[in-house]
């Protein structure tokens, strides 16, 4: 039995969605900044804002160059090399670990952190109907490096048993997707607009069929794996008043109600002689979670053709779960902020942005070891126009980066659900007597006895614009 118990662990198979496609939150990671209104971006972040025929496309380039740092470990905490002695005593004799934790000896190097470059291609078109009255927008951003990365983990002492690291929770393979999103406007009079749009994702479904002739050769399974991807769309809505002579001073509203890709599977295993039937082992993940974000924003025309903006998005992250599809411990709702001005300089335009965005993570005194950071940025644009047999044709850069501020976490067995000890008191299989080497807390979360971390995004932008 306990042959074919190795087995079936060895021979469970997660399929994954062939491809991940959902609300991809590297628009609203990057803002708005110096970016004009209108553009194809704005499909996503306010259709309201859509109003000219336009085709663009353009390259983003995104480096992240982020650090944790974890504290030294205290002596008196490991788990010994000969746990798998180890045996809880009951009323009827003694049984196994119920955590079964491995030796601290054994465990993966416990580095951290993240140095990637990724590049996205952006193209969309807006067009324009009924004498304005309507407008249409359609946007895609299409990774070039990674075109899918699902990488789940755990954020307590469950990732001994593969990493052994922390990991950002805000980054990492959320900003390894593709993201579609269409829009349209309406405006029933001249200084009101109303939007609704969807973005596109997907949900899949595995279910991978496993028979094993003879457990002590597992390589010679027969397996077949089925996957169904099914389409889903996200909702999202914009409102917008202008109540001045110039169009582009307004107010907006908008609302894009919560998305995901999730990942549902089913590993059933046979075994040539079992009389008992086949065991299921089942699974889910949940990618780029998106919680409930409400955005107010603001656009002034000043003197001097200068426009200048302000943000400010309300998300839910008290909603979010992560990629086991498991709720977080006290994740907090949080207030972005992101404002800008640009100026209109004959043939050029000039912009600037910054923004702020606070981490809902709370100090993570406790079992869970979650990493992120408030982050802070600024942004520049540089734009030019030229008039073409064509049309109208802009071609745009801008560059920015984003600091995550420096953040420290400690364990304290004071927390609401303080770190658990994997060792409690036991005795050894071997001798009957008590086992040397539980005394105390022993434990294996990656995030103990604390860590801190830190971090720069940097991100470049190359767009070509035509306007008829």
């Amino acid at each position: 039995m306990r042959l074919r118990t190795v087995a079936a662990a060895a021979l469970t198979v997660g399929i994954a969605a062939p491809h991940e496609v959902g609300a991809m939150p590297l628009f609203e990671l990057i803002g708005r900044g110096g970016e004009p209104t209108g553009g194809v971006r704005s499909v996503w972040l306010d259709p309201t804002a859509l109003r000219d025929d336009g085709v663009e496309v353009g390259l983003i380039w995104l480096q992240t160059d982020l650090s944790i740092t974890r504290d030294a470990r205290p002596s008196g905490y490991d788990v010994p090399d000969d746990v798998f002695d180890a045996r809880l005593r009951t009323a009827s004799g003694t049984e196994r670990l119920r955590l079964r934790p491995l030796p601290t000896s054994q465990l993966r190097s416990a580095s951290g952190g993240e140095a990637l470059a990724r590049q996205f291609m952006v193209a969309g078109l807006t067009r324009s109907a009924l004498e304005g009255k309507l407008a249409l927008g359609l946007v895609a951003a299409l990774p070039l490096q990674h075109v899918q990365v699902q990488s789940p983990f755990y954020t307590d002492e469950r990732e001994q048993a593969f990493s052994n690291q922390l990991h950002f929770e805000r980054f990492g393979d959320r900003l390894d997707g593709t993201h579609v999103s269409a829009a349209v406007t309406g405006r029933p009079l001249p200084w009101l607009a109303a939007s609704a749009g969807l973005a596109l994702q997907t949900r899949a479904t595995s279910v991978a069929q496993v028979y094993l002739p003879d457990p002590s050769r597992p390589e010679v399974a027969q397996t077949n794996a089925g996957v169904r991807v099914e389409t889903t769309m996200a909702p999202y809505f914009g409102l917008a008043v202008s109540p001045l002579a110039d169009a582009r001073s307004r107010v907006s509203l908008g609302v894009h109600m919560p998305s995901a890709s999730q990942v549902d599977g089913r590993t059933v295993i046979r075994f040539w002689d079992d009389a008992d039937g086949p065991s299921a082992q089942a699974f889910r993940f949940r990618y780029a979670d998106q919680p409930l974000r409400l955005t107010a924003a603001v656009d002034a025309a000043l003197p001097g053709d200068l426009v200048a903006h302000a943000t400010g998005r309300w998300v839910r992250w008290s909603q979010y779960r992560d990629r086991h599809d498991e709720r977080p411990q006290g994740f907090e709702d949080v207030v972005e902020v992101d404002a800008g001005a640009r100026v209109a300089l004959g043939a050029h335009g000039v912009g600037l942005g910054a923004l702020y965005s606070p981490s809902p993570i709370p100090t993570q005194s406790g079992r869970e070891s979650r990493v992120d950071n408030d982050r802070l940025g600024g942004s520049g644009r540089w734009d030019w126009t030229t008039r073409t047999f064509a049309g109208s044709v802009t071609v745009g850069l801008s560059a920015g980066a984003q600091w995550l501020l420096d953040r420290s976490h400690v364990k304290s067995p004071q927390a609401k659900t303080p770190v658990l000890d994997e060792l409690p008191e036991a005795v050894n299989l071997r001798t009957g007597e008590a086992f040397v080497g539980d005394a105390g807390v022993q434990t294996n979360n990656p995030g103990f006895p604390g860590y801190r971390s830190d971090g720069l995004v940097l991100v470049g932008a190359l767009s070509v614009t035509l306007q008829r």
